[in-house]
């Protein structure tokens, strides 16, 4: 098992104890590291099905959804870093994609809100509160506690916290500018342009969160402020603060 920048792994093969063979598709750690999420195929047919494995347990186990407003697929599963809960990107077979928030309990996954979203992006903020686009570039913020709706950010195209959710970078209406600024409650505050003549695709924070790794489509002009390490175009490239 791979990790790479970001909590992506790469796609692995495993074998259940009755032999039955699973291809695990799009894993991805938890924010803790102690879970990975992944997406379930069984004999070469796509199912309902998600599978988390708990690191220190030693233990996999795969979850059926319920309680879906539509049928949909899903597509990507992220795990909150308690292990309780679960977000889900899902595919309503050409009609839009939506996030859906589930609850793991007993042998499933009970979902217990929805929202059509713009982008593939979601992440947790902590056990309780997650992040997502909608599909008019708002990113917002759900609070399952109070089920509590907000607004974080507007225009935005992509984003990313760094690991410790201290910290967010992002871009907004095709613009060839990236901002970051630090998250506090719901608010960003100090929010500037870091860098310009780019529009990210991906983005990583370093765990120090001193360094961004961006990947995009660029015109590249030499700005004062942070230091980038100059790459050709379509190429990855860093970000460094000072």
């Amino acid at each position: 098992m791979t990790a790479y920048p970001g909590g992506e792994v790469e796609s692995l093969e495993a074998t259940t104890d009755a032999n039955q063979e699973l291809w695990f598709e799009e894993p991805a750690w938890s924010g803790n590291s102690r879970f990975v999420s992944y997406m379930v195929m069984e004999s070469n047919k796509r199912q309902s099905s998600i599978g988390i494995y708990d690191t220190q347990a030693e233990s996999a186990r795969v979850y059926r959804l319920k309680g879906l407003e539509t049928e949909a697929l899903p597509l990507k599963v992220i795990v909150s870093d308690d292990g309780k809960m679960v977000l889900i990107v899902l595919d309503e077979y050409g009609h839009g994609r939506r996030i859906a928030m589930g609850a793991v309990k007993g042998n499933t996954i009970d979902v217990q809100y929805e929202h059509e979203i713009g982008a593939d992006q979601a992440a947790w903020l902590n056990d309780d509160q997650f992040v997502f686009l909608g599909t008019e570039g708002t990113l917002y913020v759900y609070d399952r506690r109070n089920h509590e709706l907000s607004i974080l950010l507007e225009k935005v195209d992509s984003f990313e916290f760094s690991q410790d959710r201290k910290y967010v970078a992002y871009s907004q209406n095709g613009e060839d500018t990236i901002y970051a600024g630090k998250l506090q409650g719901k608010n960003v505050l100090s929010a500037e342009p870091i860098y310009h003549g780019v529009i990210p695709s991906k983005m990583y924070w370093s765990p120090d969160h001193r360094r961004l790794l961006v990947n995009g489509r660029k015109n590249y002009s030499k700005e004062k402020g942070p230091v980038a390490i100059e790459p050709t175009d379509q190429q990855p490239f860093i970000i460094e603060f000072k």
